[in-house]
């Protein structure tokens, strides 16, 4: 019988994980009516923002889960090739 596996994967940049405090940030929203501005240097907008990435992956995570889909979380500091490899690939 044939079998199909399927995988998310997801490709961040760290910036998105963590903004630097270098000055402020537009980030763009397909749900949003208006693009949403952050001063990066603000620790409170800071904080602010990580709280709500790490909310949004923690959901991200379960969603995946429930449907018995594994995510595999790249960054753009890694070789991609190597990162969206399956390590349990089986040889065909």
């Amino acid at each position: 019988a044939a079998r199909h596996s399927v995988q998310a994967s997801q490709i961040l940049d760290p910036v998105e994980q963590r903004l630097p405090a270098t000055g402020d940030f537009l980030i763009e929203d397909a749900t949003a009516a208006q693009p949403l501005r952050i001063d990066g240097r603000d620790a409170q907008q800071q904080d602010r923002y990580a709280q709500r990435f790490a909310e949004r992956q923690t959901r991200l995570h379960d969603c995946f889960t429930a449907c018995g889909i594994p995510l595999r979380i790249c960054t753009t500091q890694q070789d991609l090739e190597t990162c969206l490899v399956p390590t349990d690939a089986a040889a065909d």
